[in-house]
């Protein structure tokens, strides 16, 4: 015996979309996410948002942080990395209303991303 979501079979799945929120298009060219508690770090085009979800039928988008074409994030206790097209950059989100580039730990690397793994942050560069 199945329970729904747990088949292909879309006639007994049972999930319908609640809402769809993008204040402006400002998450047009959204390409990653991650998820800290109630507040989501949306990277692309545009930069990353931060979006905070404690309501998550009310969404509430709380800035965004300017990027050149942001690839990808990841979160470490106080430290949001993000990846772009010119490099690797950390972010101090201790207050995510008022996040704060650290311009001192930047890396310019072409074609980069990351992997974050416990203590361990692998950089990749130069991939196509």
């Amino acid at each position: 015996m199945s329970t729904p979501l747990q088949t292909a079979n879309r006639a007994t799945n049972h999930l319908d979309r609640a809402l769809t929120w993008n204040p402006g298009g400002v998450l047009a060219g959204a390409k990653h996410i991650t998820l800290a508690g109630a507040i989501a770090y949306i990277s692309g085009d545009f930069g990353v948002a931060i979006v905070n979800l404690d309501t998550p039928l009310e969404p509430k988008l709380i800035t965004v942080i300017p990027f050149d074409g942001a690839r990808s994030t990841a979160l470490q206790f106080r430290y949001l990395y993000v990846t772009d097209r010119a490099g690797f950059h950390v972010v101090d989100v201790t207050d995510p209303t008022t996040p704060r580039i650290i311009e001192s730990a930047s890396i310019p690397m072409a074609r980069s991303s990351s992997y974050l793994c416990r203590k361990n942050l692998r950089l990749r560069s130069g991939w196509t």
